[in-house]
């Protein structure tokens, strides 16, 4: 820490001191006096249970990110960072950097290492022999994991099976390290944990007696009623964690330890428990368990299968900065900035199972041997990508992992088919490969997605993309009609029971509710005009039902107001300070009226329903099985089955933003036959529409075209 910032964190601190609340107060003088050290390396030494939350969290704001490696987050660090934040000693920004990305850079040796030994790992000189003398004292096992998964010289490794008298039992060779089944340490290994394992084991029997595996697919998600059923048979309680292992021991039995750990989000317990699995049952363990790969970064991965890929991958590797472990390493981490930072850390919400095996099969996809393309390209191209990966749904640069997903297939598809020499790529050739793609008329999205890959790709080799972007063919948008609406709403009956008989789910109450919500998703946009964001994130407190009266005599349309604010939209956003609006009249409240009686009906059905629920959000998120995964808000995965559906039945390019057409066109049309002003009517039209000005409301949303199209439609009905 140099002088300078010691003096300002000093300066900072002190221009608190009148205003610090009593209950922070010890913990501000504790603060103080550390910070008062006159040497910098002398703050590395105090203990660390030295700093409490709130201190750790004052070095952060004081700027000391040496401190980094110390993990932040509590009750406390919220009450205190609000209280800052409300009395103007730091910005909403920096409220909410605290608040939701509190700092979290543990050093490598978070996962074996005792607390005590964070501070140290990168200060003490000659750490190996340091860590191997103190653990060897107390926990010799522990040494040994520590060195055979973090140590990167085997002369490390044979160091601590010495001094843990753990010889017989590893044997390092070149490709890693070897489980012979000997026990040095008789009653060492007979404790609890293998306790553990076999009653994990003993469960693993159970189910493979009963035929399934088991009564759900993956313990992170285990129903309370299974749960029970498996304690019933025991005739005594089992902690989930027992049956985790039980899962895992039994993925291990057919799949590398290192996609057991991917599948089930866990790095520590795959390695920690791999040698204790083969000498409790020796008969049972496959050979690709007693022979793993064990890389530094912590992560097991087994070699791959496809045969010449050592070799080929050396030869690929020969004068690149690329590390050997690339091969194993982007099926489970991405790099950012110069940290690869791992995947099976991000919580479900971020990255689930089946975006893991997605992610695992493009990345085994792209590092195929195929003659037309530069396998070393490819490579350059994924750590080109990986540098800019985000996990998340906001971020000002980079692209999420759902995108690079599609970016992949795009590459192949589109362009590394066609190109084999990337380094020597001239003008002419790019030309030649993207000028095809002008005049294709391929879908919108898809040329969308090659522009990006392209542009990402190119950049990387100092190629101007910008001089050959390739111009979607435009497509415009089209309108849905009322008769269509009806055969929308039937087609999303049709899929969801579809769905549910894929599922072997009963067609019940439960599904007709999930129905409803689709099918009021659809009302919604077609009667208020409002954007597919914008409905998403309504909560159930954002609309009214209001009863509509004329000479005293109620009239059977029914009419309805929904407050669009920013409340909902915090669904979205990762900082509740960011909150936005796509333009300066977003914000508003939108009166539509539902004249289809049998549309109101379903309407109404589906917010009697949801008022009897009690939940916030107006559309919950459903799987195809029926699981609501989070108490949260619809995501737009789903809202893309409703594209896909409006497509299917209309037979051209419509879409949920099309209702939105739809809707700007039969209202603009409404106006102007009831008399009213142009001018008037396309002034108040794109302010309910949320546009800033109408020029974007006459030029893209009221089809002139099909006024008459639309006229006929009415006259029909």
């Amino acid at each position: 820490m140099n002088m300078l910032l010691f003096e300002k964190a000093l300066e900072r601190l002190n221009s608190l001191e009148s205003s610090v609340p009593k209950q922070y107060e010890a913990h501000y003088r504790a603060l103080l006096e550390v910070l008062s050290l006159e040497e910098s390396d002398k703050l590395l030494s105090v203990r660390h249970n030295k700093f409490t939350l709130t201190e750790k969290f004052m070095i952060h704001l004081s700027g000391y990110e040496q401190m980094s490696s110390l993990q932040i987050g509590s009750n406390t660090i919220f009450e205190f960072v609000e209280y800052l934040k409300n009395h103007g000693y730091i910005s909403n920004s920096s409220a909410s950097y605290a608040l939701k990305k509190p700092l979290r850079q543990i050093n490598r040796y978070h996962h074996f290492l005792p607390p005590k030994y964070f501070y140290l790992a990168d200060q003490v000189e000659d750490f190996e022999e340091y860590v191997l003398n103190e653990l060897t004292k107390t926990d010799p096992r522990l040494a040994v994991y520590i060195a055979l998964v973090y140590f990167e010289e085997d002369g490390w490794r044979e160091e601590a099976l010495r001094r843990a008298s753990l010889n017989n039992f590893f044997v390092i060779h070149d490709q890693g390290y070897q489980c012979i089944i000997e026990d040095p340490l008789e009653d060492g290994f007979k404790r609890l944990k293998i306790f553990r394992i076999k009653k994990a084991y003993a469960l693993l029997a159970r189910f493979k007696e009963m035929g399934t595996t088991p009564l759900f697919d993956n313990p992170n998600r285990m129903k309370k009623e299974s749960k029970r059923e498996i304690e019933r048979y025991f005739g005594k309680k089992i902690s989930v964690d027992a049956i985790r292992n039980a899962f895992i021991f039994n993925a291990m039995m057919t799949q590398p330890p290192a996609i057991v750990a991917c599948q089930y989000k866990t790095v520590t317990t795959v390695p920690l428990c791999l040698g204790e699995l083969a000498y409790l049952y020796p008969q049972q363990i496959p050979a690709h368990l007693l022979e793993i790969e064990v890389y530094n970064n912590g992560l097991i991965g087994q070699t791959s299968e496809v045969e010449g890929l050592d070799d080929y991958v050396d030869e690929m590797f020969i004068d690149t900065e690329f590390d050997y472990n690339l091969k194993i390493a982007p099926l489970f981490t991405f790099k950012e900035g110069k940290q690869w930072v791992n995947l099976l850390k991000t919580t479900p919400r971020d990255l689930n199972r089946e975006t893991l095996e997605q992610i695992k099969s493009h990345f085994e996809k792209a590092i195929q041997f195929e003659k037309d393309i530069s396998t070393l390209m490819v490579l350059y191209y994924i750590r080109d990508v990986l540098g800019r990966i985000y996990i998340g749904k906001k971020q000002a640069e980079g692209i999420n992992i759902a995108t690079f997903i599609k970016y992949i297939g795009l590459l192949r598809k589109h362009l590394f088919t066609q190109i084999s020499d990337f380094e020597h790529i001239d003008e002419a050739v790019l030309s030649n490969i993207l000028d095809p793609y002008k005049a294709s008329g391929a879908a919108l999205n898809s040329i969308k997605q090659l522009n990006f890959l392209v542009s990402d790709f190119l950049k990387f080799h100092n190629v101007n993309f910008q001089k050959y972007k390739i111009k979607a063919k435009h497509i415009p948008k089209s309108l849905v009609f009322p008769e269509e609406i009806d055969l929308i709403l039937e087609e999303i009956e049709n899929f969801y029971k579809k769905a549910a008989a894929e599922h072997k789910k009963r067609y019940s109450k439960f599904y007709k509710y999930i129905i409803r919500q689709y099918q009021s998703f659809v009302l919604l946009g077609y009667y208020s005009g409002m954007r597919l964001n914008e409905i998403r994130t309504r909560r159930h407190a954002d609309i009214i039902r209001e009863p509509l009266y004329l000479y005293d005599r109620r009239i059977k349309d029914a009419v309805y107001s929904v407050d669009i604010n920013v409340e909902g939209l915090k669904t979205d956003l990762d900082s509740k300070t960011a909150n936005s609006f796509k333009t300066s009249n977003a914000s508003r409240r939108v009166g539509f009226v539902i004249s289809n009686e049998k549309h109101a009906k379903i309407f109404d059905a589906f917010l009697k329903e949801k008022s009897k629920k009690n939940e916030m959000y107006l559309f919950k998120d459903f799987d195809l099985a029926g699981h609501s995964k989070f108490d949260s808000v619809m995501k737009l995965s789903k809202a893309q089955i409703l594209n896909e559906i409006i497509s299917k039945v209309t037979k051209r390019y419509a879409t949920l933003h099309s209702l939105r057409h739809s809707y700007a066109t039969w209202w603009f049309m409404q106006r102007i036959m009831s008399g009213q002003n142009f001018n008037d009517a396309l002034l108040n039209f794109s302010i309910e529409i949320g546009h800033v000005t109408p020029d974007v409301t006459m030029r893209s949303y009221i089809h002139y075209e099909l006024i008459e199209e639309v006229i006929a439609h009415e006259r029909r009905n």
